[in-house]
């Protein structure tokens, strides 16, 4: 067996998002993810993975990006401004860690203060786009390309890389 390293390029485990022709990364405040949520609301926007696979024996290294683009119905304020103040925190139990969504801070504060993290979910991903979200996944109109790839790992680019490879 061969010894694979895949690399997501840029930057390590993330992928940017194109609106209008500008890449947006992760949102700097609460009002630029608002501002990015309504601008996405009744449009559309793109997400740009890529993939650099290198095989450690041979050296060989290739790589390719993968575009999606997500088509959304009108997305009410409301829902933004839940997206933008919820917080997630981590409880980890044995070798399984899960992730839990909880709108209210104070249960957070109450009982787990140290696994919070302060910022919304919204402002820890690119383009604060996470569509795969619940509040946001039934106003997603349309998704060309792969869910995967709009989560920041396009699974069969990957796949496909790493049989070159080999």
């Amino acid at each position: 067996m061969e010894a694979m390293l895949v690399h997501d390029e840029p930057r390590k485990n993330e992928r940017v998002v194109v609106y209008e022709g500008m890449i947006r990364e992760k949102p700097s405040s609460k009002e630029e993810a608002r501002q990015y949520m309504r601008d996405y609301s009744g449009s559309k926007a793109a997400t740009v993975s890529s993939v650099l696979v290198t095989n450690l024996r041979t050296g060989f290294r290739k790589g390719q990006w993968d575009k999606v683009e997500i088509l959304f119905d009108e997305i009410p304020d409301e829902t933004i401004d839940k997206l933008v103040s919820i917080s997630l925190f981590f409880l980890i139990a044995g070798r399984n860690c899960m992730m839990m969504i909880l709108q209210s801070n104070d249960l957070l504060n109450i009982f787990f203060p140290f696994f919070q993290i302060e910022e919304g979910a919204v402002l820890n991903v690119a383009g604060g786009l996470i569509i795969e979200h619940p509040l946001i996944l039934p106003l997603v109109k349309e998704v060309v390309g792969t869910t995967d790839s709009v989560m920041g790992l396009p699974k069969a680019v990957t796949e496909r890389l790493i049989m070159e490879a080999l």
